[in-house]
């Protein structure tokens, strides 16, 4: 090998930081075969090296995909449900005040809600974290996430303590709502990578729409076991963060409580499985 041929020229700038310019050839290959295997593209000073015999084709879509993976550094993986509501509807309750200050007393004895707001139809109970509404039409659980486990726990002995207090014969639908967010560190913001990805055939007739565009975002409505909406678009407030909405509604008539636990475990599993496994298509 010339001595033309022993540094290595590095395109991409991110790569550059990370590795010297210099770096031996031999101890690079050892590093990048690890991560790349072996259809690994060495772009050197003067001359092109291939690990493996590939055509041009190949060795300009492997050196691209490379290049990709440098300027796309978006993880999944933190993908994070920082909030939660959860909700019950029923047919009309006369919901009276006696009612609500019993149910208030019980849940206070477990969970620390400072305040008990009354309604024209029934009553909030809050504390910094979320809030629980008890009306004549329906139970609602505003949670902030820290673990999803102990929010859905604490949800589900909410709607039991009230229960055993009001007897409701029959519900009409259950819902839940997760909200997450996904960090967009470095390259394009939150609002350029969707348009880049998921509106690329199009982003161009985005102007169609007139001036003063901030983004573009997903709405996915599937009816599946029960009806599944996913919102996907950029987080206005913060646009390092792409904002992930999964609403999910069980519009089926029951009586018995123990169905809103799997219900919400099945929404939270559907955001970190079909939902995020589509992100990664996008980013």
């Amino acid at each position: 090998m010339s001595s033309q041929t022993r540094g290595l020229e590095i395109r991409d700038e991110r790569l550059e930081s990370a590795l010297p310019v210099s770096y031996p050839l031999r101890d690079f290959a050892r590093f990048a075969f690890s991560q790349l295997g072996p259809f690994l593209v060495f772009v050197m000073k003067e001359q092109i090296a291939l690990a493996t015999l590939l055509d041009e084709a190949c060795l300009w879509r492997y050196n691209q995909l490379l290049i990709q993976d440098l300027e796309n550094p978006v993880n999944v993986e933190l993908l994070t449900c920082r909030r939660m509501t959860v909700g019950l509807v029923y047919p009309p309750y006369q919901l009276q005040p006696p009612h609500v200050n019993r149910i208030y007393a019980d849940i206070t004895e477990r969970y620390p809600y400072q305040t008990l707001q009354h309604l024209p139809d029934g009553a909030r109970m809050a504390n910094p974290m979320g809030d629980f509404f008890i009306q004549t039409t329906r139970m609602q659980v505003n949670e902030t996430v820290d673990h999803f486990q102990s929010s859905k726990e604490k949800s589900v002995d909410l709607f039991q303590l009230a229960q055993s207090k009001l007897s409701i014969p029959q519900f009409a639908t259950f819902g839940i709502k997760l909200t997450a967010f996904l960090p967009v560190p470095d390259g394009p913001n939150a609002a350029q990578l969707l348009e880049n990805t998921a509106f690329g055939a199009i982003k161009n007739n985005l102007e169609l729409l007139g001036p003063g565009r901030q983004g573009a975002g997903l709405r996915i409505v599937l009816h599946q076991d029960g009806v599944h909406e996913l919102k996907i678009e950029p987080f206005f407030g913060d646009l390092t963060q792409l904002y992930v909405e999964l609403d999910v509604q069980h519009p089926t008539p029951f009586n018995d409580l123990s169905v809103v636990e799997p219900r919400m475990d099945a929404a939270y599993d559907y955001l970190f499985r079909e939902a995020k496994g589509f992100l990664e298509t996008l980013v």
